[in-house]
């Protein structure tokens, strides 16, 4: 092979590696941000007797089998006022755990009347640990670790969201 043809075999496959790059970066950095396409729903939590607003999110539904074993995967960042709830057909005792998260999440778990029954707080990144729903719950709510405190979330608590399916 001449001199010529190697240099151009070289720049070749530098200009290959280049674009390819440049084609993995940014589906990389889509990780660290909320998903774009998702639609999001308002959903407010109120005190037991729902005489008292406590916090408002902005939240991702998870519906599908995909949608549940992905949740808040790989994602760096999560807006203040943003969650994602997990919602199933039926109530049942739900175990979630913390593999290839990275946001710190407090988890609120809500049965079928829409009354909160547990709430774990600070779950740790990357933890296998199971969390327990503490009971049979319909749904799980994941939102930034602290602002149940934050908020006063408790036990008892109601959470008002018309996007049920």
């Amino acid at each position: 092979m001449s001199k010529t043809a190697r240099k151009l075999k070289l720049n070749i496959n530098v200009l290959r590696a280049v674009f390819l790059c440049l084609l993995i970066v940014p589906l990389g950095a889509c990780k660290d941000t909320v998903n774009k396409n998702a639609i999001l729903y308002p959903l407010t939590i109120v005190n037991k007797d729902k005489t008292l607003k406590r916090a408002a999110f902005q939240v991702e539904r998870a519906l599908t089998r995909k949608e549940m074993e992905i949740g808040l995967m790989h994602r760096k960042k999560l807006a203040q006022d943003s969650g994602m709830i997990f919602i199933y057909p039926q109530p049942a005792p739900m175990h979630f755990w913390m593999k290839n998260t990275y946001i710190p999440l407090d988890m609120i778990f809500i049965n079928a009347e829409n009354e909160i029954i547990h709430i774990y707080k600070n779950a740790k990144p990357h933890d296998l640990t199971p969390i327990s729903s503490g009971g049979f719950a319909r749904a799980a709510l994941e939102i930034n670790a602290g602002l149940s405190d934050k908020y006063n979330i408790s036990v008892g608590d109601h959470i008002i969201f018309n996007d049920y399916p």
